[in-house]
């Protein structure tokens, strides 16, 4: 420890603040003499209060190098310093020391120095180093003599050390510290017992959570709705469900409401316990406070309402779920699919044709097309007509794992059934038949398509546009393009690019060229490989 002792006579550092000080007063005098401006003199004189700036930051330096060469010589220059060491100047020299014993010793040393004052700044600033020392030892020891000077720490300091306890997992700390901030008498925040109750519910001490919550309610403070919904999920978690409804009652009196994440983990648990009633009460009052039910929280419902045999309910709730615009994953269709089929449920006795089309829909989105297929088929053998919806969801979902040949003997049945498909249906037949070559075919299906004035779309004569194209049939490809024009068809940017490819590959780049002006006039900008493509072959033909 450095000793305290004033030696005799005026040291460097003190004649440096005269030195100083006649400066600023010659300076000052010149500014008011000079005939210069109001304005420099009024500079000149308001710098009074930056004096002694320059001395603090001297001997903040004279503090460092003595603290930071650790020489016998350095520490008895240290010791003789004749200087008042305000909070400025420790706060310096704090600030400069990245080791945490010698930040300590320091403010130890300076304790005992004239001028110094206890700074909340500077304790902070040790404490963090402390804490990034992981010397938990010394901050014991150095907290305690700041305390024996009758030092209340502020609420930041606080903060800090319980941050700082919480990272190195002193929970016993946290704990301690807390209290401390709270009967100190420093003014809390509602953050601060929100922090605090986080912590305790992620270490699962829920007897603690209630009383700080207690404590946090009698001072005016209230939750987030994010540590309400951790709290809620935790005791979901360990199954201490008794006082999620407290907790609900209390987030409707103060106008919140648990997260999308709380509820899905309580309806589960509820669902679990088979408290089917209380689960889709749940589900009224999400959607009453605005908390959208999701996936998820469908797909728990679901599979409870199934294991209950409400399957109405359950396919009803799925047809609400895909209405939202909701998109069920393999695990909500399975949820469906497994519940139905687990309770040997056949098609004649539980479900009309909308459920049978849901669940066809639940196997395609599950990717289990030959279960969608038996599935159709035991509908036939039940004396049940499949409708539009069956075909289009069957063909959808064959396509779509590329069962083609399939999804073609099922449209053809379709139409000797007289069942119309929509647009999406043909669109997908006209693909394939295309990318197999069959363009006769495909022609036949467009002119049934039109028969049927089902009004083609753009994807439509896309395809037969760039099918024809490939082909080198580019001439039928732009008869077809005027018809798209005459039909009101917007065209698109994929329409002319296919349209210029296929007249450019069969040489025509004056029709390829007129093409392109149409399009500029409408104002489609080409597709930049095109674009090249058209100007090099002008540019070949002009020569």
């Amino acid at each position: 420890m450095f000793l305290a002792r004033r030696p005799s006579g005026l040291s460097n550092i003190s004649r440096l603040c005269i030195l100083h000080t006649v400066s600023w007063i010659l300076s000052s005098r010149r500014a008011r003499f000079s005939g210069g401006s109001d304005d420099a003199t009024a500079t000149s004189l308001c710098r009074l209060s930056d004096l002694f700036r320059p001395v603090r930051m001297d001997i903040s330096r004279v503090i460092l190098r003595a603290l930071e060469s650790g020489t016998c010589s350095e520490s008895v220059e240290l010791e003789r310093l004749d200087v008042e060491l305000d909070p400025f100047v420790v706060n310096l020299v704090v600030r400069g020391l990245s080791d945490s014993e010698t930040a300590v010793r320091f403010y130890l040393w300076a304790e005992s120095r004239p001028g110094f004052d206890h700074s909340q700044f500077a304790i902070a600033y040790i404490v963090s180093l402390l804490f990034v020392d992981e010397n938990f030892a010394l901050l014991s020891e150095f907290l305690g003599t700041v305390r024996s000077q009758g030092v209340a720490l502020h609420r930041s300091l606080y903060r800090i050390l319980l941050s700082g306890y919480v990272r190195a997992g002193k929970f016993d700390s946290v704990i301690e510290t807390f209290d401390e901030m709270v009967m100190s008498g420093c003014r809390e925040f509602g953050i601060d017992y929100n922090r605090y109750i986080g912590v305790l519910i992620k270490n699962c001490c829920f007897d603690l959570v209630e009383k700080y919550y207690g404590m946090a309610l009698s001072k005016g403070f209230c939750l987030t709705p994010f540590t309400y919904s951790r709290w809620i999920s935790a005791l979901c978690q360990s199954s201490r469900i008794e006082l999620v409804e407290e907790l609900l009652a209390d987030m409707d009196r103060f106008g919140c409401s648990p997260d999308i994440w709380a509820c899905n983990i309580y309806i589960d648990y509820l669902c679990k316990q088979n408290r089917l009633h209380d689960a889709l009460q749940m589900v009224e009052k999400m959607r009453g406070k605005g908390t959208s039910p999701d996936v998820v929280t469908y797909t728990t419902v679901v599979g409870c309402l199934c294991n209950n045999k409400r399957f109405s309910e359950a396919v009803g709730l799925w047809e609400e779920m895909v209405k939202m615009g909701l998109k069920p994953d393999v695990v909500a269709c399975g949820a469906l699919i497994f519940g139905l089929c687990k309770n040997h449920m056949e098609v004649g006795g539980f479900c009309d044709i909308v459920s049978c089309n849901i669940l066809i829909d639940a196997f395609c989105k599950a990717k289990k097309v030959k279960s969608a297929l038996e599935l159709f088929k035991e509908m036939d053998y039940k004396g049940m007509q499949a409708d539009a919806v069956t075909y289009g969801t069957l063909i959808n979902g064959l396509s779509s794992v590329g069962y083609y040949n399939i999804a073609e003997e099922l449209f053809e049945q379709m139409l000797k059934a007289q069942i119309d498909p929509n647009v999406n249906l043909y669109n997908i037949m006209l693909h394939h038949l295309c990318k197999v070559g069959d363009l006769k075919r495909a022609q036949k299906i467009f002119s049934h398509m039109i028969q049927k004035e089902i009004l083609p779309d753009t994807v439509t004569y896309n395809t037969l546009i760039y099918w024809l194209g490939k082909n080198s049939r580019a001439m039928e490809a732009l008869d077809l393009f005027k018809d798209m024009r005459t039909q009101g068809v917007e065209p698109d940017s994929l329409t002319f690019k296919y349209l210029i490819n296929g007249l450019l590959d069969e040489g025509r780049s004056t029709l390829a060229y007129e093409v392109w002006e149409y399009m500029m006039e409408n104002g489609i900008i080409l597709d930049r490989e095109v674009s090249e493509r058209l100007i090099s072959v002008l540019k070949l033909k002009n020569k």
